[in-house]
């Protein structure tokens, strides 16, 4: 097992980062192909990988790893719906976090949403999303209830075949920013 991961990580370090995309804010998940992993780095945590699983009862699964080294270690499993929109996020403790419909990723103007944290506490949240060039700006707030983020500015940038090449992401008082560094194709 130790060498399969160690031989999955040194792949993902050579491979270049392909026109194929984890979600194309116009076509949704249409490229995307059981097995596909994303290595991105992240400001705050380093580096994590997600890897797409399968289609279950009509929603994208991926699976996030922390990656340190050679070693990854299961994280979470994130649902999303056909356009990129996350719905669901399960933790191995079988703690959940739900969006009723979605987290709004990816629509233009208002859209209104609930959240659900981990104790299942509903939150009443509002965003805004706009189209600039290559990047979606989302920003959200908290109207009534659970405060999970009591305001976000996320920035998403992409390249010029649709791929998500970075994120910037403000949530109360905490900055992050999250670069794709790999792509591996499944074989």
């Amino acid at each position: 097992m130790k060498r399969r991961i160690y031989l999955l990580l040194a792949a993902l370090l050579l491979c270049p980062v392909s026109a194929v995309s984890q979600m194309h804010p116009d076509q949704g998940y249409t490229d995307l192909k059981k097995g596909t992993i994303f290595l991105y780095e992240r400001s705050d945590k380093g580096d994590f990988l997600l890897r797409f699983e399968r289609i279950k009862n009509g929603l994208h699964e991926f699976q996030a790893h922390l990656v340190d080294g050679d070693k990854s270690t299961y994280e979470r499993t994130i649902f999303r719906n056909s356009r990129g929109q996350t719905v669901r996020i399960e933790w191995p403790n079988g703690k959940q976090v739900r969006y009723e419909p979605h987290d709004c990723r990816y629509v233009v103007g208002e859209c209104s949403y609930v959240f659900y944290d981990r104790k299942g506490v509903p939150g009443e949240y509002r965003s805004s999303g706009s189209w600039s060039g290559a990047t979606y700006r989302q920003v959200t707030e908290i109207l009534r209830g659970a405060k999970y983020a009591p305001f976000s500015d996320v920035r998403f940038k992409f390249d010029k075949n649709g791929l998500e090449v970075s994120r910037s992401v403000r949530q109360g008082k905490t900055r992050g920013k999250i670069k794709l560094k790999r792509f591996l194709p499944p074989e």
